[in-house]
């Protein structure tokens, strides 16, 4: 999720008048626009939706923000508003941002590529890709002298624990557990290559036994290793030849060329002492360069128009504009809620950890299962994820329509709220 896990306390803990403007600059690579009320929206409804980003600019959550909405294929809203930085220039169209864990999804489907070429199953045990994680132990408790309980791991996580976060595994973003800062004190998420990241791992607990309960952990970033063995390619290569160039998601990457710098906002945290948002890059990463480990996890940087391109992709079944990249079945599968009976997603990616009962997940990204319990106008079926940086996507199939939200503000989707989704389904006629 974060470039510099090992300062992501102190970006949270800072998380803990905008220049409002309305640009089409540059060319991003969007789809075929169309009125409103020609794809079944309400031009009152949007003006309430727009309205409502203005508001959140205007009250200084953010400095600014880029939104896209899409239904039937056509953009109906995509538009810039606010400033890229406080008191800096307006907020355009073509704006990188840390997509954060909205890198999660990308590389799920890097996996399912390689799953549809049948280099992978489902079933299979991970240690058949990762022979390294064959011993594993899981945490169970302190013991009187402070030193860790241990017992031996059931049975090797499977490919689909992994893809759904239930292998057991845990991250290390925040040392609230025994496994949680044992990640961070040995320093996982920093180790310079993939070899060095899985022979840490393999000697760090699990922090429940597969298959028992779904953890946010760093399960992408091993699907990253794993698109890497079994493609023979670094997973940039991998992403750019199989994904960004011919879903032309052409500022998608995991580093900002020197030339496109100025397109790279800062990100935002709250000073606690006067409540006014302050720079919290130098916490967020240097992404100048190509980073020595490509985290899956998190390490990708995206406009709103690249990653409409993606929900589209998702939305029309694994094909956009004659690009076919994976089976509309496929597409189906990873978008089917794959966890156990009574186990559900406690985190969305951009927001805090509560207990989500009716959020499930299939295979790189949630996956609504009971809109009721959920309290919201999205219909069934509908998959979604956010970043650190509050941004956050979903994709409606049942309503054939998606929504981008991009911003830079650490934990910025909490200030956002539910309100952006219910806008959008009032704005249905």
């Amino acid at each position: 999720m974060w470039r510099n896990p090992a300062r992501v306390l102190v970006l949270f803990a800072a998380a803990l008048f905008a220049l409002q403007a309305e640009i089409a600059v540059a060319d991003p690579v969007i789809l075929a626009p169309a009125e409103p009320n020609e794809v079944g929206f309400s031009t009152e409804g949007l003006a309430a939706l727009e309205a409502y980003i203005r508001e959140r600019i205007d009250t200084g959550v953010v400095p600014g923000a880029v939104v896209y909405l899409s239904r039937h294929g056509k953009t109906v809203l995509f538009n810039g508003y606010g400033a890229r930085s406080v008191g800096g220039s307006p907020m355009a169209r073509d704006t990188i941002f840390r997509a954060y864990s909205m890198t999660k999804p990308v590389t799920a489907l890097a996996m399912m590529i390689l799953y549809e070429e049948k280099k992978w199953r489902l079933d299979e045990p991970i240690t058949k890709y990762i022979p390294e994680l064959a011993n594993l132990k899981v945490f169970r408790s302190l013991g009187a002298d402070g030193k860790p309980v241990l017992e031996n791991v059931k049975r090797p996580p499977t490919m689909r624990e992994l893809m759904t976060h239930t292998a057991g595994f845990a991250y290390g973003l925040a040392p609230t557990d025994y496994v949680n800062k044992a990640y961070q004190d040995e320093k996982l998420l920093l180790r310079r290559d993939f070899g060095e990241f899985v022979a840490t791992l393999a000697r760090l607990p699990l922090a429940e036994q597969p298959g028992e309960r779904w953890i946010y952990s760093v399960a992408s970033d091993l699907q990253g290793y794993i698109v890497e063995k079994l493609s023979g390619e670094p997973l940039d290569v991998f992403f750019k030849k199989r994904i960004f160039d011919p879903v032309r998601m052409v500022d998608t990457g995991f580093f900002v060329p020197a030339a496109q710098a100025h397109r790279l906002p800062p990100i935002y945290g709250r000073d606690l002492k006067d409540g006014k948002l302050v720079d919290v890059s130098t916490f967020a990463g240097d992404y100048s360069k190509p980073p020595t480990l490509p985290l899956g996890g998190g390490g990708l940087v995206t406009t709103t128009s690249d990653y409409a391109r993606f929900c589209q992709l998702l939305l029309s079944g694994g094909e956009i504009d004659g690009a076919r990249i994976v089976s509309a079945d496929t597409i189906k599968l990873m978008g089917t809620n794959l966890l156990p009976r009574d186990v559900w997603v406690s985190f969305d990616g951009a927001g805090g950890a509560v207990e989500r009962k009716g959020l499930g997940f299939g295979l790189g990204v949630a996956v609504l299962v009971d809109p009721a319990a959920q309290d919201t106008p999205q219909a069934e079926g509908t998959i979604g994820w956010g970043g650190a940086g509050g941004t956050f996507f979903w994709v409606d199939r049942k309503n054939d329509l998606f929504f981008v939200l991009m911003i830079q503000r650490a934990l910025g989707y909490e200030h956002f709220g539910d309100r952006p989704r219910r806008l959008v389904y009032d704005a249905l006629k």
